[in-house]
């Protein structure tokens, strides 16, 4: 039992993780949407998304694993559907996190604050078919900076933490699968990442290049279906 509990802490130390954020897919005015779910790595995250006038949504996301790491976003944008019923959403938000990157031997570790600034597009449909399937994939595109403090994880001879500013660009895809009964969902999600060097000789910070969550989610609309 602790070497699984000692695996499972080992797979989710890094500083940054791509978060599962539900892809919202908003359809109609006053749609509300509340999930909750667990992640993996591991940990426990929730969301919710309105439309509180026709083809404006938006969505606030939190996430909490181990080793303190945890991430907050909030983002709004237009959607709309197009004549072959296929819902398009179009994003700007922002993050914050903190992660923490420890070595295989649980010694040396790395913690990182960091913010994002980044646009979003989904693109997918939803009651598909018999109206009990909902399906799309979306791209997350943006800045993070990142205050790293290095407790012997790079810097391995060093005595006193250091601490260095670090920016990459991040570029996200991400896809789904939402399967229920009238106004109940349960979602599948696969997020990847990917961390590009913004600056000139600084060190890639340790990150998850995949994610994976299952979410519970109530739909209530009781607008009709906005069209562009």
């Amino acid at each position: 039992m602790r070497l699984i509990c000692f695996a499972l802490a080992v797979m989710s130390c890094k500083v940054y993780v791509p978060q599962p954020a539900p892809v919202p897919l908003m359809s109609a005015k006053h749609e509300l949407q509340i999930s909750g779910g667990i992640t993996i790595p591991p940990g426990l995250a929730g969301s919710a998304a309105y439309s509180p006038v026709s083809h404006l949504a938006m969505q606030i996301y939190g996430f909490i694993g181990p080793e303190s790491s945890k991430y907050g976003q909030g983002m709004v944008g237009y959607y709309w559907k197009n004549v072959q019923k296929l819902n398009v959403e179009a994003y700007l938000g922002v993050a914050n996190g903190e992660g923490k990157a420890m070595n295989a031997s649980g010694g040396p570790s790395m913690t990182g604050d960091y913010s994002i600034y980044f646009t979003q597009f989904n693109f997918g449909q939803n009651k598909f078919g018999n109206k009990k399937l909902d399906y799309g994939i979306g791209i997350k595109l943006g800045v993070i900076n990142v205050r790293v403090t290095d407790n012997g994880y790079y810097e391995q001879n060093s005595l006193d933490p250091v601490i260095y500013n670090n920016r990459y660009y991040l570029i996200e895809p991400m896809a789904f699968l939402r399967i229920g009964e009238k106004h109940f969902r349960i979602g599948f999600q696969l997020n990847g990442a990917s961390l590009i060097n913004a600056k000139e000789k600084q060190k890639q910070i340790p990150y998850h290049p995949l994610s994976f969550g299952v979410s519970f989610t109530y739909i209530l609309s009781k607008g009709k279906i906005s069209e562009k």
